[in-house]
């Protein structure tokens, strides 16, 4: 990640795509709190780089969600995420298309 920063600089979608990443790797290999950092610092980042209507915004909160939501800390900040995750998407991406249909699923958001 220090070497996208360099190159790119802090607040680029790239560094924020990395953070998001990293927290998959993290989730994944079981370091929860490093993960919860990762996607709070892609979300920090994606706000600057994308803003809060872009559909790679929409991952990082989906993907923060869905680890609050695992690890039964804070299942209501989870939904918050959850939902304005599927309200970009729904608005960018469209209520057809696979990702939006995902967060409705995982939402709760109806068909």
């Amino acid at each position: 990640m220090k070497i996208h920063e360099r190159l790119y600089g802090k607040l680029h979608a790239g560094v924020a795509t990395g953070h998001n990443v990293l927290g998959l790797l993290k989730q994944q290999r079981g370091d929860l709190e490093g993960a919860k950092e990762c996607f709070q610092h892609a979300l920090d980042v994606g706000k600057s780089a994308v803003g809060v209507n872009h559909h790679d915004y929409a991952v990082y909160l989906n993907n923060q969600a869905r680890l609050l939501w695992s690890q039964n800390k804070d299942s209501r900040q989870a939904a918050k995420l959850g939902s304005q995750a599927l309200a970009i998407a729904s608005q960018k991406l469209g209520a057809d298309h696979p990702r939006t249909k995902q967060y409705r699923d995982d939402w709760g958001g109806g068909n």
